[in-house]
């Protein structure tokens, strides 16, 4: 035991992407800083527990509602994992600044767009250390 690995660096998560956040592109100028749902994501720990602990007891029976479960998944990426955004506009064309209400009225607005940055937020990938290539010196 004891052993170090040099060439596992790709399987490691790079701590500061999961916290500070990486950008997902969504066209037009659209963009969403999300951290990682999970990981070294502590916030996000702490807050998918604290959100389901009053529906516990209906969790394990089996008994909440697909839309309350729902409901308080975005809420929880909407605080602890979309961190900021840009390029996101009103119906008049002005800019709505990041907030985690703006955010839950986007989740609605398109769904979709949820999706994305649950699977996006999930993927280690995105997280994961990048190794700096050998420039053969």
């Amino acid at each position: 035991m004891g052993r170090t690995f040099s060439n596992v660096v790709d399987f490691q998560a790079d701590d500061k992407a999961e916290n500070e956040g990486i950008d997902l592109a969504f066209g037009h100028g659209r963009y969403i800083t999300v951290a990682r749902s999970g990981g070294g994501n502590r916030r996000y720990r702490v807050a998918l527990t604290e959100a389901y602990k009053p529906h516990k007891a209906a969790m394990e029976r089996g008994t909440m509602d697909d839309e309350t479960a729902a409901k308080m998944l975005r809420e929880v990426f909407a605080k602890t994992v979309v961190l900021d955004w840009r390029g996101w506009k009103d119906d008049a064309g002005e800019e709505i600044p990041y907030s985690s209400d703006a955010c839950m009225d986007l989740f609605e607005a398109a769904p979709e767009i949820f999706r994305i940055v649950q699977d996006e937020s999930e993927k280690f990938a995105n997280f994961a250390k990048q190794e700096v290539e050998d420039s053969g010196n």
